[in-house]
């Protein structure tokens, strides 16, 4: 099923072709600070150091459905993944994605009113926690319970997930899993775009703009997980798929 998602995905290619605000296709999401370092002979021998030790910026996945809802995002029944193929991923590498799909499909409900649809994919978030051994970070605050409680106020379900994705974070860096992080990262941004992509359908001007300025996040994450290439075989075929995806897009004229 993730797979398929991927395949999805690249369909985002197609579907940006007909978008006018894909104009210049260069794009470029990321900053070293190494400007004021121009003709400092230092820099270019320091360069691949700085590279490996530079730690690039990624939205969680609520700042990017947000982005996408204030572009004029509608809810579409069925678009999201399905909840119920939680307990399918096996693998700690496609529990991660998994983790990232449901994260996304989880901030799209919320911001789009849909209680009920929200509940299941809140507890799919912390199904595949628990198996990724994040259990702890629903545990402190009672953040499920929380959640079940105010189900019904939007203010104090975004400010559960979001202090659900600081958690998160401080969980990845203090347990040293930077390399799942960026798995979770990269099946929430998937899921992002391919839901944005089926619910445009190439129509809305301003959510196409949103959807092509997309890409300087996807080149930062292509840059965050070639730094852990080597700590998972699984992430070289992540890369390629998203490298193709990328690829595509900045072909287009």
């Amino acid at each position: 099923m993730i797979k398929k998602n991927f395949v999805s995905a690249l369909a985002l290619a197609v579907l940006i072709t007909g978008m006018s605000s894909c104009g210049g296709g260069d794009t470029d999401g990321t900053t070293t600070g190494n400007d004021s370092l121009a003709g400092d002979s230092m820099a270019e021998d320091n360069s691949d150091e700085m590279q490996d030790e530079q730690n690039y910026l990624l939205p969680s996945p609520l700042q990017i459905a947000y982005i996408f809802k204030k572009s004029g995002m509608k809810y579409v029944p069925g678009t999201a993944h399905d909840p119920n193929l939680a307990a399918n991923y096996s693998s700690q590498f496609t529990q991660s994605i998994a983790l990232g799909l449901y994260s996304s499909d989880l901030a799209y409900c919320v911001l789009n009113k849909q209680s009920n649809d929200a509940r299941n994919y809140m507890k799919a978030v912390k199904d595949l926690s628990d198996k990724l051994g994040m259990a702890a970070v629903f545990n402190s605050d009672d953040l499920m319970k929380r959640f079940d409680a105010n189900i019904g106020n939007e203010d104090s379900i975004m400010f559960i997930l979001s202090e659900l994705q600081s958690k998160s974070d401080e969980f990845f860096s203090s347990n040293d899993r930077q390399v799942t992080a960026a798995e979770v990262f990269s099946g929430a941004w998937v899921e992002s775009m391919y839901i944005a992509s089926k619910v445009s359908k190439g129509k809305d001007s301003k959510l196409a703009e949103q959807l092509a300025d997309q890409m300087a996040i996807l080149d930062n994450l292509i840059k965050e997980l070639k730094k852990h290439e080597a700590s998972d075989s699984n992430i070289g075929g992540l890369l390629a798929q998203l490298q193709g995806i990328h690829d595509i897009i900045m072909e287009i004229p």
